[in-house]
């Protein structure tokens, strides 16, 4: 789970807690980066929504 404290939002600091416990080397930078482009409603978290938008989104092709 990565909402540890189930407000029903995932933040900076929860995302580094889960990526650091399940072996993922991201960078505090890379965390702030992926959260900014995920957050559409500025809170600087990411809801649920966010998550899934961002996650049923195809990556843009690059040639």
């Amino acid at each position: 789970m990565i909402d540890k404290n189930r407000n029903g939002k995932i933040s900076r600091r929860e995302l580094q807690t889960f990526f650091r416990k399940n072996d993922c080397k991201y960078k505090s930078k890379e965390v702030k980066e992926y959260i900014r482009r995920v957050d559409h409603d500025g809170d600087r978290q990411i809801s649920l929504m966010e998550l899934k938008q961002a996650l049923c989104t195809r990556p843009e092709r690059r040639y």
